[in-house]
């Protein structure tokens, strides 16, 4: 696994004012090269101090180890090392073209981030999500939404899924763990970017 952190010298402020074009600031990217189960991210220094960011974006573009055919494959997170189940709440809609359904969850041991794809599918086919976490520095439970839809050879196996999430703690978000769902791992060339949401402060 490569995890590349930006910690430099934050250059998206010129003489005390946020330049505009650099709302969305890259963090972390994340490729796996063997299989893992978890890919952690932290806050540190510089432009990766998250104290700075409204909102936190995951891009993932992933393939799980799961044998069976699937474009559905759960990838999980946990903030803070927060896995009390008590703490996360989601509401999730999903879809394969045939069917659909909707699911209330009173409480998880982490949040949705999106899918994968699993390796029962085909190797070479990666499920592509997007997560927003919402007003991470916030006093109030984090809102977390996230959307996902996955194309693949199987005809049977194509889905989309929204769900909408909530953290039920006030403090900062400093770390974020996404993992693969039950025993699996993320497979090679899997990819996960984080990206920081400045606050918008020009016209």
């Amino acid at each position: 696994m490569t995890t590349t952190t930006n910690t430099a010298t934050p250059d998206y402020i010129v003489d005390g004012v946020l330049t505009d074009g650099e709302a969305w600031v890259p963090l972390s990217t994340t490729v796996i090269s063997t299989p893992a189960n978890i890919v952690t991210w932290t806050s540190s220094t510089g432009a990766n101090d998250w104290s700075q960011y409204m909102d936190l974006v995951i891009i993932t573009n992933g393939n799980t180890s799961y044998s069976s055919d699937a474009a559905g494959m759960p990838i999980y997170g946990q903030l803070n090392d927060d896995s009390t189940s008590a703490n996360y709440t989601w509401e999730r809609f999903w879809g394969n073209g045939s069917s659909t359904f909707a699911q209330y969850y009173a409480s998880k041991d982490g949040f949705s981030a999106g899918l994968e794809v699993s390796t029962g599918i085909g190797d070479n086919e990666f499920g592509g999500s997007i997560c927003r976490l919402v007003d991470i520095n916030s006093g109030k439970w984090k809102t977390i939404h996230a959307y996902s839809a996955n194309a693949t050879t199987n005809a049977t196996h194509q889905e989309v899924h929204s769900t909408a999430c909530f953290w039920r703690k006030t403090e900062s978000i400093i770390k974020i763990e996404l993992i693969a769902d039950g025993s699996h791992n993320h497979i090679a060339d899997s990819r996960f970017d984080l990206f920081g949401v400045l606050p918008r402060m020009v016209s």
